[in-house]
């Protein structure tokens, strides 16, 4: 995988493109956006498409379709459009991108993201090196199940099998950032099989990604709420997988600040 200079971002309208290709941008790297409302230089001929040789492609993916303005503008300067003609430049996005036959093997879930938020993520994905490595960055995140399994996932562990925290008046205020919750959740034989199960499988498939050129694994770990568990497992795997030498971030997408 040679560092990435020329990039191409893409998405549904809504999903944050604009947003990503801005830091992107910052970064130094060449960057394309495409949210399919307009053709894309080359999408007419994949041929050509494919010729140009992006160093990185990066997909955005969003249940937030219309979270912003479709035609341009910011938020609250132009009118949304209206549930019909959403659905219709939705759609006509989606065909332009399988017509351009673009596959990416970087995929990110931004429903949800704020623009602050997303930024923040670019940042440390850009930091853990982004695009600039030969082995993958491993995006680790915790998630609640009620609120959706996130959709760029490589992989998902469920940690529901884990006893609660939340039944602990003293631990339920706590999020699995806080000592006592790690411990409560850490000390479970159920917890240290599930660890070493993931270290496990990483580092027996490590290999594959980096010969596959993922410039980015998402793996996702789930629970009831999104606050205790996941988060405690999340923060364990990822400072393990720091300590092994891998590049890796953590990310909590529900747990609320």
């Amino acid at each position: 995988m040679r560092a990435a200079k020329t990039v191409l971002v893409f998405g549904p309208p809504g999903a944050g493109v604009a947003t990503v290709a801005e830091e992107l941008r910052a970064a130094g790297m060449e960057v394309d956006e495409w949210d399919g409302t307009a053709i894309l230089t080359s999408a007419e001929n994949p041929l050509e498409l494919a010729a140009k040789r992006w160093d990185l492609l990066l997909r955005l993916e969003s249940r937030m379709e219309w979270s912003v303005a479709v035609e341009g503008g910011a938020a609250g300067q132009t009118p949304l459009p209206s549930i019909a003609e959403a659905v219709r430049i939705r759609r006509r996005s989606l065909e332009r991108q399988r017509s351009a036959r673009i596959r990416s093997r970087a995929v990110l879930d931004t429903t949800g993201l704020n623009a602050p938020a997303l930024r923040g993520l670019i940042r440390r994905l850009l930091k853990a090196g982004l695009g600039q490595e030969e082995r993958p960055i491993f995006a680790v995140s915790s998630f609640a199940f009620p609120e959706g399994i996130p959709l760029d996932l490589d992989w998902c562990i469920d940690a529901r099998a884990l006893r609660n925290p939340y039944w602990d008046e003293s631990l339920r205020p706590l999020s699995g950032l806080e000592p006592a919750v790690r411990h409560f959740v850490l000390e479970q034989p159920l917890a240290k099989q599930l660890l070493e199960g993931m270290e496990r499988t990483v580092g027996d498939e490590l290999s594959a990604w980096t010969g596959q050129e993922r410039p980015m694994v998402r793996i996702g770990v789930g629970c009831t709420g999104g606050f205790h568990r996941s988060v405690a497992i999340v923060e364990e795997f990822g400072a393990r997988l720091q300590q092994s030498g891998a590049l890796a971030i953590q990310w909590h997408r529900d747990l609320r600040d």
